[in-house]
């Protein structure tokens, strides 16, 4: 019985390592020569972010790239991001290249964050188009890499999976257990190759301008909590190409901090990623945590070599996280601690949904039954892939 847990395992190593092979990253591109790239236009929409949005913003403004336009958008913010943006815009060097929108008002029927990326598209002017988040910080050279690597492909949709740095022990342990989930329901590295896969980085998502109108300046979106994947499968939807990259060090985002980042962070997400389906969630969320506990099954059952060789197949797939993520080898095995703590945060995201009603986000209650309808007018909308 060793024998077939030991086998599973070199399965589980080879699957890893094949997955790993097919990894790219940014460093496989040489920058094309300056007068080869194309404009971008990077768009960040933000509400009370004064405590990154400096970093993220002055990494901006200080790439090396030709020609660029950063359009920030500041949704309704009440602390001091909107005076960050603008004193950056009017005293940083780089600061024409900085245009700030104060959107005040929210109109029915969209989420700030996606309402305010759709002022920011609109008033977006260059061939491709970035969106990133408030709290993402950028390598000087990162974004020639990513342009070249968009010419290179001929790609509609880039989206480039960033580093997420991490400190003590909670962070690495549940962010690579978050990307091993992440890998195997999407398999990002076969999105250009599988037309019914999809894939989206609310870090990075680069668009053609072209690609960009057939999405609709993103209305489509306009309920979609985790609009960064629902945006790689719109695109897939109306039959454009999509390619996916691994960062390295040189696009960086602190995802989240300590266990209750991850717990609170998730909150608004977890329900969405299950369909807000009562159903189905009571159904999935043992799924994610009953596999991982099978070692401590096995040994009380007296299954030692079978337990053994599963602690083994926890510690390969942790190691098999791709380098350039730098997270230890070690956190394999903590994945069934991780497992727990990941389930309880969707249980967590379930209850606390249903018993407000509603996703609450940045202050704003978006109600549960409007979320709902919208997901099912999304899902029938991009039913073709």
């Amino acid at each position: 019985m060793e024998i077939l847990a030991l086998l599973a395992c070199l399965a589980v190593l080879v699957l890893g390592l094949r997955v790993r092979a097919e990894s790219l990253g940014l460093e496989h591109f040489e920058a094309l020569p300056d007068q080869e790239l194309p404009g971008i236009s990077v768009i960040i929409a933000a509400r009370d972010e004064e405590r990154v949005v400096e970093a993220a913003l002055v990494s901006l403004l200080e790439l090396d790239y030709p020609d660029l336009e950063v359009v920030f958008v500041d949704d309704r913010s009440v602390d001091r991001t909107g005076e960050i943006a603008k004193t950056l815009a009017e005293n940083h060097p780089g600061g024409s290249r900085l245009k700030v929108i104060t959107c005040r008002e929210l109109p029915s029927g969209w989420l700030g964050k996606m309402h305010a990326l759709h002022l920011g598209t609109k008033a977006s002017t260059k061939p491709l188009v970035l969106l990133t988040d408030a709290d993402v910080v950028f390598e000087r050279d990162s974004l020639k890499r990513a342009a070249s690597a968009q010419q290179v492909l001929q790609t509609d949709h880039l989206a480039v999976a960033p580093l997420i740095e991490t400190s003590g022990f909670w962070e690495p342990a549940l962010v690579s257990f978050f990307l091993v989930m992440f890998v195997a329901k999407f398999r990002p590295s076969r999105v250009h190759r599988d037309r019914k896969r999809f894939v989206g980085v609310g870090a990075f998502n680069m668009l053609t301008r072209q690609a960009l109108e057939r999405v609709e300046y993103l209305e489509p979106l306009r309920l979609q909590v985790i609009e960064d994947v629902h945006l790689g499968r719109l695109v897939k939807s109306r039959g454009m190409t999509q390619f996916c990259l691994i960062s390295g060090d040189s696009i960086r985002v602190r995802w989240v901090e300590g266990l209750r980042g991850v717990v609170t962070g998730l909150e608004k997400n977890s329900y969405a990623g299950l369909d807000y389906s009562l159903p189905f969630s009571l159904a999935a969320i043992p799924i994610v945590a009953v596999p991982f506990w099978l070692p401590v099954a096995l040994f009380i059952l007296g299954l030692k070599g079978w337990a053994a060789s599963y602690m083994l197949f926890c510690f390969l797939v942790g190691a098999l996280i791709p380098r350039n993520f730098h997270l230890p080898t070690w956190v394999g095995l903590t994945f069934p601690l991780s497992a727990l703590v990941l389930a309880y945060t969707f249980a967590r995201s379930v209850w606390i949904t249903e018993k407000q009603g509603g996703v609450i986000w940045r202050g704003t209650l978006y109600p549960l039954e409007e979320l709902r309808a919208a997901h099912r007018e999304f899902v029938r909308d991009v039913a073709p892939l």
